[in-house]
């Protein structure tokens, strides 16, 4: 039985912890006066992660004092809810919970719980986070993937699905026993009012005495260690259990290693482990710490603290801001998340564990193994080298700006240039995401080179495994696409490689374009609603070469539809795609657009179409939306990061929510229709005479589209999102802002 260890991808989880962190900066919290928050004197400056929740009350204050609050609280319906929920609260346990929270202990339970959540709020992990979530992913995965790999690997004795398991999970552990550890975690609440905190702490401790003793008997060392310990100057109520508690003689060690002890040193570690869970006031904060011991709490504001670290120097230049949230990864965290270069390796090394199970003759299996590692050598240079990150986001007066600082390197993004397709976005769009990629047609060559080595293996060691039938259909497929394949390969790298070697690319997606009847195959709305029109936006660097592209692209799909035609006359009709329409714009731009067949029943306006100009080119399904494009124009903005966009930018990224709510309005509204009318139906209504709709409006649909109609004005309260992202001293940031607007 030979040793395998599965060590999966792990890209994936790099992107989310780089979203969480985005997330998490965007939680509202306040700040010390010689620091954005407080606890950043505090934490190490080694931690793994911090986030921070600041001036919550500062925040709540806004919204309550504002007069979106106000319609809120006038709306008949927030006040019929609100007259309910009272009503409900009045009755049975509802009016036994009211009465307890009317004892003065709960008063102060309630005083302290809003004062904890009013000013700051954080989270960090030590050093050791990184290494023990990194092998917590292996060790999840390795249970997931590896029993599937296992079984191709030879082993001199058979195991059971549950053992494999097992086995797949101590392997793991045991190869990286020093990050078999409990890392520690601590959430600390900021609070004024310490002797309020001490005295429902001492309510808390009496509560948990009581319940200590109905613990069963393989719980007394909790038992036995709940107690209070003194951390500095603090007093905590702290409760410690070691490895004793856990049933390790119920895990198979034994019987699923390979050789006896290859788990010493595994349940050696194992059985010394120390878990340790504290709460108290500590300088400061409320804590909550979970960690082996309490050592990391000692540590609290000693030596180097977390605001004073390199990467946090950003933050620190924004600390006179109204700072509201504060996300930090460092690169060992990001790391341990990250697909690297060695996970590519080991890949490689499951492949020369699996091949001998193959029998293949060796000149055939060293063949493999060299792909194996060519294509590794292949894939190493787009993995890049994960860095830390840093998230921060403020009050600005007009909703919330934010920065994320991204220390990775960047392989893909070009940041070294304006993105002057901003103002071909269409104005004012619903959404529009604008980026540069850095120009690499050696990533294309990679792609094809190892298509055709793929085409080489399926050829070589699948059709082989086909049924006669099943070869002869697959002989039709490769005479006719692997011909047309490398004419598109030479339109490709030809033609519309160079073409758009500028760069740039985008989607913008417009909602100006309303009807009532997008299609006869359904019924007219009773008030006109728009269909979101997406828009390809794409620069181009040589005009000519890319129409001509096009044009050969449309000559390969009419000889495709002529060769199924030739196999299957019945199925495949001999039609061919025409050249498409040409219209010119006084701006000199050409458009290209197919109209659609009347029989088809779509809105007239709707014409699939492109515009060429010399700068770049615009796919879009309405040419109105097209003349937008193409039209010269700045975005919409008023103010915030947009609003200089003529200096190096890599992305932008432009969201109008409230263009959103009022796309959705209609469309809401003809679903209370829809509902009003079958409720009509229900009761005997089915008569669809002249002026129904109105009847209906008058009855039903009326009020209720009345709610709908004040419940959207109070979402526009968020008017939308704005960021643009750009590359300083090698560091990709963003800058973002979210604008809240009050209502009338």
């Amino acid at each position: 039985m030979s040793t395998f260890r599965v060590v999966p991808p792990r890209s994936f989880r790099a992107g989310v912890i780089a979203c969480l962190l985005v997330i998490l900066a965007s939680v509202p919290s306040s700040r010390a006066a010689e620091s954005p928050a407080a606890s950043l004197a505090l934490v190490p400056q080694d931690a793994a992660y911090y986030t921070a929740s600041l001036r919550l009350a500062e925040q709540v204050s806004l919204v309550k004092n504002s007069n979106w609050w106000q319609r809120v609280n006038e709306w008949d319906l927030v006040v019929s809810m609100k007259t309910m929920a009272q009503f409900g609260l009045m009755q049975g346990p509802g009016a036994q919970a009211m009465q307890m929270l009317e004892m003065p202990e709960n008063q102060q339970l309630l005083e302290l719980l809003k004062e904890m959540a009013s000013d700051e709020v954080f989270c960090y992990g030590d050093a050791q986070t990184a290494g023990t979530i990194s092998l917590l992913m292996v060790t999840i995965h390795s249970v997931q993937y590896g029993s599937m790999v296992s079984e191709l690997i030879p082993r001199d004795s058979d195991l059971s699905q549950d053992e494999m398991a097992a086995k797949l999970v101590l392997d793991s552990l045991a190869g990286d026993v020093d990050n078999v550890v409990i890392p520690a975690m601590v959430i600390g609440f900021k609070v004024e009012n310490n002797e309020a905190a001490n005295q429902q702490l001492a309510r808390l401790e009496a509560l948990i005495k009581v319940m200590l003793p109905n613990l069963p008997p393989e719980l007394d060392a909790v038992k036995n260690n709940f107690k209070r310990v003194k951390v500095g100057d603090s007093e905590l109520l702290s409760a410690t259990v070691d490895g004793s508690i856990v049933p390790w003689d119920e895990i198979p060690f034994e019987e699923v290693a390979e050789n006896p002890g290859d788990y010493d040193a595994l349940q050696k570690k194992l059985r010394e482990l120390t878990l340790t869970i504290s709460l108290g006031v500590h300088k400061g904060f409320f804590l909550i710490s979970i960690g082996p011991s309490n050592e990391h709490l000692v540590r609290l504001g000693v030596g180097d603290a977390l605001i004073d670290h390199a990467k946090l120097a950003p933050l620190r230049s924004h600390a006179n801001q109204k700072i509201t949230g504060i996300a930090y990864a460092s690169e060992a965290m990001m790391q341990s998340a990250a697909t690297n270069q060695e996970d590519v390796d080991q890949l490689v090394d499951v492949a020369k564990q699996i091949l001998p199970m193959a029998e293949l003759p060796e000149e055939e299996e060293q063949q493999i193994l060299a792909d194996a590692q060519e294509l590794a050598k292949d894939v190493k240079p787009f993995i890049p080298t994960v860095g830390a990150h840093l998230a921060f986001n403020f009050l600005n007066g007009r909703g919330y700006e934010s920065f994320h600082y991204n220390w990775s390197s960047n392989n893909q993004l070009d940041g070294s240039k304006p993105l002057p397709l901003v103002n071909h976005m269409g104005g004012s769009p619903l959404l529009a995401v604008l980026g540069r990629a850095q120009h690499r047609p050696q990533d294309y060559d990679l792609i094809v080179k190892w298509f055709k080595k793929g085409r080489d293996y399926f050829e070589k060691y699948a059709v082989k495994e086909m049924s006669e039938r099943e070869q002869n259909q697959y002989g039709q497929f490769a005479e006719i696409a692997f011909p047309l394949l490398g004419r598109l390969d030479k339109i490709n790298r030809e033609m519309l490689i160079p073409s758009t070697a500028d760069g740039q690319a985008g989607l913008a997606i417009d909602t100006e374009s309303e009807t009532t009847q997008w299609t006869s195959r359904l019924p007219a709305t009773t008030e006109p609603i728009a269909l979101p029109s997406p828009a390809l936006v794409i620069g181009l660097k040589d005009a000519d070469l890319f129409k001509k592209a096009l044009g050969e692209y449309r000559l390969v799909v009419n000889d495709l539809i002529k060769k199924l035609h030739e196999i299957n006359p019945q199925q495949i009709p001999d039609v061919q795609l025409p050249p498409a329409k040409l219209r010119h714009l006084k701006s000199g731009a050409e458009i290209f657009y197919y109209p659609l067949p009347a029989e088809l029943g779509v809105y007239d306006r709707v014409a699939p179409n492109a515009a060429i100009t010399e700068t770049m080119a615009a796919f879009t399904l309405l040419p109105r939306h097209t003349q937008k494009i193409v039209k010269d124009q700045a975005l919409e903005v008023d103010g915030g990061p947009l609003a200089n966009t003529d200096r190096p930018l890599a992305r932008i990224v432009y969201f109008d929510w409230a263009n959103m709510v009022d796309t959705m309005t209609p469309w809401i509204n003809e679903g209370v229709r829809a509902w009003a009318r079958n409720m009509e139906d229900a009761v005997g209504n089915f008569e669809l005479e002249e002026g129904f709709n109105a009847q209906v409006d008058g009855n039903m649909a009326k009020p209720v589209i009345e709610h709908v109609r004040k419940g959207m004005e109070l979402l526009k309260a968020f008017r939308g999102y704005t960021s643009v992202t750009y590359i300083e001293d090698g560091v990709l940031v963003t800058h973002g802002e979210s604008r809240f607007q009050d209502v009338d």
